[in-house]
């Protein structure tokens, strides 16, 4: 595990503080009836929003990239290269 896993991970269980939630089978024209950080703590119900989320900013003709882990240094070389 690399340095940055690490702190990843420690981030990860300080906002979550041992929260968990169950998952949530939802779509777009949904509306969310579970309070944000429960819903959001539960790791399967944040990668399908994620996911949801990037469909439809390419729906909207955005470009979208997906980061298997920490997303920081994709944005910023996706930033360098869009300017």
């Amino acid at each position: 595990m690399d340095h940055n896993s690490c702190i990843q991970d420690t981030t990860h269980r300080r906002r979550t503080a041992g929260k968990s939630s169950v998952t949530v089978m939802f779509t777009g024209q949904m509306v969310n009836k579970v309070n944000k950080d429960e819903f959001l703590a539960n790791l399967l119900n944040k990668q399908r929003f994620i996911y949801l989320l990037g469909m439809a900013l390419q729906i909207a003709g955005h470009r979208v990239v997906h980061a298997n882990d920490d997303a920081d240094v994709p944005i910023v070389l996706h930033a360098i290269e869009s300017a």
